[in-house]
């Protein structure tokens, strides 16, 4: 009997001991949960932005209205663990198209730096009756909807293809040869003549490797992208100050740069005959 007695006892004691650990373990459990998720320690104090292009005031705006918000009505979304990165990256991805990346740098308890980055160029490339945003990889990453050309993506150049090559979606349709060289030609045009031309731009192919512009006055002027382009410049600049007349500059079709160390030039004046010598 005392024996018994005595095994209770111990067993008695047994339960308390795991007892009190259990509750010991469920104060730290709820003491951790409310430090990392609800006290001012893991609360947001900054959310540091690091961009090249785009507004800091816009990206900051986006990011308060997720941080004013909440989980299930409780969890605060302004803080270290809580704050929506994945939602937050896809939103600024969506809104503004020249980010190729967001990138999150974590520095516990309570600042996030969002590194941002964009695309180095950005086109529209439209064929088969399809516009595509285009990058300077050669990728087309966003087909846009009806309206987006002359409205949300006003300001980019457009790149008409003449072949209707069909694309789609997450396409590489070239080397980024095409765009790189297409802000080279826009820049040296304006450096070196003073030179503006319209959004709209055309190639044949991608294969012919040339590009055409036309200038506000409403001449056009091709290049070939594989030549040195900056000679193409130079030669178009010699041109326009020595080799035209005002009147040819005035009745101008196109200049052709295509063959390298050459220009062909196409004018609507009227060669005029001298008729005085005319035998009768």
């Amino acid at each position: 009997m005392f024996k018994r007695k005595k095994k209770k006892k111990k067993s008695w004691g047994i339960f308390l001991k795991r007892l009190f650990l259990a509750f010991l373990f469920f104060i730290f459990l709820g003491s951790s949960i409310w430090v990392l998720f609800c006290s001012s320690y893991t609360e947001l104090q900054n959310l540091e932005i690091i961009t090249e292009k785009l507004e800091k005031r816009i990206v900051e705006d986006i990011s308060n209205e997720y941080r004013a918000e909440f989980w299930f009505r409780y969890g605060s979304k302004n803080n270290f663990f809580l704050f929506p990165r994945k939602i937050f990256a896809e939103t600024l991805k969506e809104r503004f198209k020249i980010i190729r990346e967001v990138i999150f740098e974590n520095k516990f308890p309570n600042v996030i730096v969002v590194k941002i980055e964009e695309r180095e160029g950005l086109i529209i490339w439209c064929s088969s009756e399809k516009c595509f945003l285009m990058d300077e990889t050669g990728l087309l990453f966003y087909q846009l909807q009806a309206g987006e050309r002359e409205k949300r993506f006003k300001n980019y150049p457009v790149l008409i293809d003449k072949s209707n090559l069909e694309v789609k979606n997450n396409q590489v349709i070239e080397d980024g040869q095409l765009v790189s060289s297409l802000f080279e030609i826009k820049k040296l045009l304006k450096e070196k003549i003073g030179l503006d031309v319209e959004r709209r731009i055309e190639t044949s192919s991608l294969i012919s490797k040339e590009i055409r512009f036309e200038t506000l006055n409403g001449w056009q002027v091709y290049f070939n992208i594989e030549n040195d382009i900056d000679s193409q410049v130079e030669l178009l600049k010699e041109i326009l100050k020595s080799s035209l007349s005002n009147k040819e500059k005035e009745k101008l079709n196109y200049i052709d740069l295509r063959i390298e160390g050459k220009a062909i030039y196409n004018t609507d004046v009227e060669i005029e005959v001298d008729n005085n010598n005319d035998e009768n």
